[in-house]
């Protein structure tokens, strides 16, 4: 627990300060703002595009994030294993998924809910928090039947 407060907070520079020390803290706490704006706009950005898809798609998008196939998320919604198809055809097209894999990152950005700092406000995440931290993927917005 202590070791994740050093990993989130900012240089700390006590006076007197050599020039040098300052401009590096300074270039730190720059970068690190730009790729807390990066992350937060690729997440506004993944947002966006699931605001797209309807009920179905993300109903079908919640089970596929899942590992389920085609044949189960058909008896799962009670349609035809063609329809199930074109549903995550739309889907991938819509999210602009290349593959499962983009999928289930896009997904777990879009979908679960964020980690809580120890201020209290969202913790930011980064691209790479996806592909690093293993979670149950939910979907708040779609209402999936139990398989």
């Amino acid at each position: 627990a202590a070791s994740d407060v050093y990993k989130r907070q900012v240089d700390v520079v006590l006076a007197p300060v050599a020039a040098s020390d300052l401009l590096a803290a300074v270039e730190r706490a720059v970068r690190r703002g730009a790729r807390r704006r990066t992350a937060r706009a690729w997440r506004m950005e993944l947002r966006r595009r699931h605001a797209l898809l309807t009920e179905r798609e993300r109903q079908v998008m919640a089970l596929v994030v899942r590992g389920r196939l085609n044949k189960q998320i058909a008896a799962a919604l009670g349609v035809a294993i063609r329809t199930v198809k074109a549903h995550r055809g739309r889907m991938m097209t819509k999210m602009e998924a290349d593959s499962l894999a983009d999928l289930v990152r896009m997904a777990d950005l879009v979908l679960r809910r964020p980690a809580v700092s120890l201020g209290g406000a969202p913790a930011e995440a980064t691209p790479s928090d996806a592909a690093t931290a293993p979670r149950a993927l939910v979907d708040r917005e779609a209402v999936v039947p139990p398989l």
